[in-house]
């Protein structure tokens, strides 16, 4: 079972104190197998498992381990270490690479996504 977008969380101790103790209490009664954790930044995915009070088996982040963004790549060890699977959602970018422009809401930077845009355009043509 998966706690979405911890980020957004109006703070981390409320995942900390009674999300993640309350997902614990499911897996103890046989609800639930495991317990992970996903959002975009990964040093806030980092931060809560760190501080959990409780076993979190996974964590899946967004655009992290990609051509344009390997981040992931730093955090590995410290996942791998800690015996935390680790997700990589939308590897390719969230759609960067493709027909029309990215939501407005995409993590990418302006420069990136005009990059990507005229790559896209050099592919139509060759």
């Amino acid at each position: 079972m998966m706690v979405h977008d911890v980020e957004f969380a109006p703070s981390m101790d409320v995942i900390l104190q009674e999300t993640l103790p309350a997902l614990e209490t499911l897996r103890q009664a046989g609800i639930t197998r495991y317990i992970g954790i996903t959002g975009y930044p990964l040093q806030t995915l980092r931060e809560l498992v760190e501080r959990s009070p409780v076993k979190i088996d996974i964590v899946l982040s967004y655009c992290r381990g990609t051509l344009f963004d390997q981040t992931l790549r730093e955090y590995m060890p410290f996942f791998q270490g800690r015996g935390v699977g680790v997700a990589n959602a939308a590897p390719l970018g969230m759609g960067l690479l493709t027909r029309g422009p990215p939501p407005r809401w995409h993590p990418a930077t302006d420069e990136l996504k005009d990059a990507c845009a005229r790559a896209y355009a050099f592919c139509q043509v060759y």
